[in-house]
């Protein structure tokens, strides 16, 4: 249970980082718990996100944290946008936060002040595209009562959320309930272009759902968690023109294909998640058919191609 899991951290962590981090019990509690009371809650979104919590690498972090991740945007904290809950320095509150990656910020910049103001101008542009989100979650500053610098940027890249005070946790009910609902808004983020201006370099033909269409259909498939999937269920021959490459190029070629999303661009959900089965919704394919299904005049369906190819 979160409700549980998250109490149990609130009460013990302080007294906790007194301790040597190796070994210690609540620094795999969180990692492990942390990590399980989550997943156990995520109902239909557990096939397709990816959780992970940490209470520090090597020594206890000043801000615990447990994250959901869109492995279509991120796997990692360090980079993109994603959920997360964040627990404050002093351990009074948790954090729900739509919030974003900050290290790849910190590569690009080495000044504090521009850092976080970049962080807090993408958590405007966040809020913008997801007005609905902030509605429901009004929350747009959080104070982690830290002066470290990792939870200083958590604050500037907070787009959205809600706060709980951990002595006065709510139900598990309406926890779980929070929780799925700001989900559905992070998926509906990425539909919308993710935390970049979307259009500036397609073609005229594309309107702006189009656009957002395509580039969620192409992270889809560039993924490398859902790729390496995709063709241990349908193999390494292309299903449209039967080209194996391993015959051809001998080892070279060997576990070389490419990993398509069947599903036409027009009938991606919008604002939904995007629900994938491996089997029924990809194909696995050469680069010359991948290529030629990508075209602007390609038939929508995969079934239409291989008529195609046929002919």
């Amino acid at each position: 249970m979160i409700r549980e899991t998250f109490k149990h951290i609130g009460d013990h962590y302080l007294t906790a980082k007194n301790e040597p981090y190796s070994g210690n019990f609540l620094a795999s509690y969180i990692r492990n718990f942390g990590k399980s009371s989550v997943e156990d809650v995520l109902g239909d979104f557990k096939d397709y996100l990816y959780v992970k919590a940490s209470s520090g690498q090597t020594r206890w972090a000043s801000v615990p944290w447990v994250g959901i991740f869109d492995p279509i945007v991120t796997r990692t904290p360090q980079k993109g946008y994603y959920v997360v809950y964040l627990f404050s320095e002093t351990m009074d509150k948790v954090f729900l936060s739509l919030n974003q990656g900050t290290a790849s910020v910190r590569k690009e910049f080495n000044n504090n002040d521009v850092i976080r103001q970049t962080l807090q101008s993408r958590a405007s542009l966040i809020r913008s595209k997801t007005p609905e989100a902030v509605d429901k979650f009004p929350l747009k500053v959080i104070s982690l009562n830290s002066e470290q610098y990792r939870p200083l940027d958590y604050e500037a890249g907070h787009a959205f959320g809600k706060s709980y005070l951990l002595n006065e946790l709510p139900s598990e009910e309406d926890l779980i309930r929070d929780l799925h609902n700001i989900i559905k808004f992070y998926l509906e983020l990425t539909y919308k272009g993710g935390i970049s201006l979307v259009g500036e370099s397609f073609e005229d033909e594309f309107n702006i759902s189009e656009q957002r269409r395509y580039i969620l259909h192409k992270k889809i498939e560039r993924n490398p968690h859902i790729a390496l999937r995709v063709k241990k269920v349908h193999g390494y021959v292309c299903q449209a023109c039967k080209f194996d490459f391993t015959a051809f190029y001998g080892e070279l070629g060997k576990e070389y294909i490419e990993a398509h999303h069947l599903q036409p661009l027009a009938e991606l959900p919008e604002n939904k998640p995007v629900s994938m089965n491996l089997k029924e919704d990809f194909a696995v394919l050469c680069a010359n058919c991948h290529r030629m299904l990508h075209r602007t005049n390609a038939p929508k369906r995969f079934s239409e191609f291989l008529k195609i190819l046929k002919t």
